[in-house]
């Protein structure tokens, strides 16, 4: 979790592009970042909107969402601290197709159009953060797809949930319908799973969060 007297270049630093660059381009870098701070349920970016920030999560958590024909809202990723999102929209120079919202009280890093491009045309070691992050997305996408519709629903949301966990806490903030949403279930359907894993001492329920109990258990029920 972020310190609220930590200077914002050391929570840059343990990031995972910002580990990968060398000092000069790593100071370049953070000259093109601020901080703002949500509390839980605030929508951080609107869908439709310019996209002129690579955005960050230096504490807490955020969803993805997008909006259905009909109104109908779906929760495409969740992402926990340290994780970073909206490199594709930047480098194809799109307009956000998503909104994204506080799951809990967080703080948000926003790094300028321009420092990214910078580095994107300037850095090795950023390029090769890129890709291992789209190819990692990518992954993500395509093993919940391939949970939704050939394995067992517990499996589905085991993995759903594992992909939430932050290496530094097991507690994840986040609701039922939340996590059935991100796995594409009703909640309904993402509580029966939920009490399933916690049956077999995976996991606890607790009000708004569930704690993770086993993470070797949970990786195992998820197939990872």
């Amino acid at each position: 979790m972020l310190s609220a007297h930590e200077p914002l270049s050391v929570t840059l630093r343990r990031a995972p592009w910002g580990a990968a660059l060398d000092e000069r381009d790593f100071a370049i870098g953070c000259q093109g970042v601020f901080a703002r701070d949500y509390a839980a349920g605030a929508l951080i970016a609107a869908k439709g909107e310019p996209v002129d920030h690579w955005l960050g999560v230096l504490s807490g958590m955020v969803k993805v969402d997008t909006t259905m024909g009909g109104g109908k809202s779906t929760t495409i990723i969740g992402i926990t601290a340290r994780g970073w999102l909206g490199e594709g929209s930047l480098l194809k120079k799109e307009p956000r197709p998503y909104e994204v919202f506080a799951l809990q009280d967080t703080r948000m890093a926003f790094m300028r159009r321009e420092t990214f491009e910078w580095l994107y045309e300037n850095s090795l070691a950023f390029n090769h953060f890129l890709v291992g992050q789209l190819n990692a997305r990518l992954g993500q996408f395509v093993s919940l797809l391939e949970r939704a519709r050939v394995h067992a629903t517990p499996e589905l949301i085991a993995y759903g949930l594992a992909t939430l966990l932050d290496s530094d806490d097991c507690r994840v903030c986040i609701s039922q319908e939340e996590l059935g949403r991100l796995c594409g279930v009703s909640r309904q359907v993402a509580a029966r799973g939920l009490h399933k894993l916690m049956d077999e001492g995976v996991i606890d329920i607790e009000y708004g969060a569930i704690r993770v109990k086993d993470i070797q258990g949970l990786h195992s029920a998820a197939r990872m």
